[in-house]
């Protein structure tokens, strides 16, 4: 029992650091947030944090590592299922609705450290993919589409971050979806 109060407790801990951190980094750039300033805004003591992590940077680093990890189970599912559309609503949608998510994407001190994190993590799984459901030459040929695909919807997504998401993530869904569809053409040609 005493190790589930612990994993409790260190799960509230990290939760903890992890929102303080976000609202610092709403005024500060990641370089000018000290262990001190995260501490008192957590309302935890210093020996406490350094159980958990060595710095702040390591603190946005597990925050990033986490959403990967989860978007990382999205991606697989969404390859299972082959349903596109779906997975590009859901994510567009947690975008809109998680304040920290959201807030990490659009910090321009983490923005294209994080952005390429995500790139990377599904890299392998939706190349691997393609080359099962495409007949393709080379695997140069998937690199240059995934390449394509990847930069331009993170263009289109930031460009809809910076307009305060205006749009519905139906509405953004429905542009990547458009913008995309060229892709399975020149990979079937």
């Amino acid at each position: 029992m005493k190790i589930l109060k612990n994993d409790r407790r260190s799960k509230l801990t990290k939760k903890m650091l992890k929102d303080a951190l976000l609202e610092l980094l709403k005024n500060q750039p990641i370089s000018k947030v000290t262990v001190k300033q995260l501490c008192e805004k957590a309302d935890i003591n210093r020996a406490t944090f350094y159980n958990h992590f060595y710095d702040t940077r390591n603190v946005l680093e597990y925050i990033e590592e986490e959403y990967c990890e989860n978007l990382k189970i999205e991606v697989i599912n969404m390859l299972g299922t082959n349903n596109i559309p779906e997975f590009i609503l859901n994510i567009l949608t947690e975008m809109k609705s998680d304040k920290h998510l959201n807030q990490i994407i659009t910090c321009e001190n983490t923005k294209p450290r994080f952005l390429r994190k995500i790139i990377n993590m599904a890299h392998d799984l939706i190349i691997s993919h393609w080359l099962k459901i495409f007949k393709v030459k080379t695997k140069e040929k998937l690199e240059y589409a995934y390449s394509f695909m990847t930069t331009g919807s993170f263009s289109v997504i930031n460009k809809w971050l910076n307009n305060n998401l205006k749009e519905s993530p139906q509405e953004i869904a429905e542009i990547l979806q458009r913008i995309t569809a060229g892709i399975k053409h020149y990979l079937t040609i």
